[in-house]
């Protein structure tokens, strides 16, 4: 599902959401998944966090986010947690490099100027 689709924000200090097939923060699957949230009320959404988005309780869906900076502290325990980047910062440091514009509909400048697409995503469950 993955493979192919383009990350269409880079939020500086906050996140790199991509999985959209619409490439704009709306599009989906055509399915929604449950609701998972943090158990833990203290739980923080730290810099390497994947979470899924959503846009309220069972609008879970495709589009995710790896957290990428501190202001993802300020996010509600309200976001199904997938899991952490544990190999790649180089990667994500590059795509948090691409110069970006003003999203459309908004006064973030977290639109990339430059398309990054994604070619495989690898999820291990192992644990290790």
């Amino acid at each position: 599902f993955y493979n192919g689709q383009v990350i269409y924000r880079i939020s500086e200090n906050f996140v790199i959401e991509a999985g959209d097939p619409e490439a704009n923060g709306t599009g989906g699957p055509g399915y929604v998944i449950a609701d998972e949230f943090p158990e833990d009320e203290d739980f923080v959404y730290e810099p390497g966090v994947v979470a899924m988005s959503n846009r309220g309780p069972r609008s879970t869906g495709s589009i995710f986010r790896i957290v990428i900076g501190e202001d993802g502290q300020f996010l509600t325990n309200q976001f199904n947690v997938l899991g952490r980047v544990v190999d790649g910062q180089d990667t994500i440091d590059r795509i948090t490099g691409i110069e970006r514009a003003t999203a459309p509909g908004s006064s973030e400048q977290s639109r990339p100027l430059e398309t990054v697409y994604i070619e495989s995503i690898t999820i291990d469950v192992s644990g290790s």
